[in-house]
């Protein structure tokens, strides 16, 4: 994909979407995500995503990686492939 159509593809997707807040209540959260789960690498981001969305109050995930994210009390995962268990 040429960069001019991926910007055409992400300035219609920010037309849809609600950007969440990263503030201190977030980077807390997190801190103590990985300090109790001992998480490192792309661990780290999945936790920054969970710590996000809960303290939003978002419970509900739509991702086909729903494996890495299984460990994050009070998220509902959503496959995509499995559209019938929604």
């Amino acid at each position: 994909m040429e960069p001019v159509e991926a910007l055409g593809n992400l300035s219609e997707f920010q037309k849809c979407i609600h950007l969440l807040e990263e503030n201190a209540s977030v980077s807390q959260r997190l801190y103590d995500l990985v300090r109790q789960h001992l998480f490192k690498g792309k661990g780290i981001h999945d936790a920054n995503i969970a710590a996000t969305m809960t303290l939003h109050g978002l419970v509900k995930l739509l991702t086909f990686n729903g494996k890495d994210y299984k460990k994050f009390a009070g998220l509902a995962i959503l496959d995509p492939s499995e559209q019938s268990s929604w």
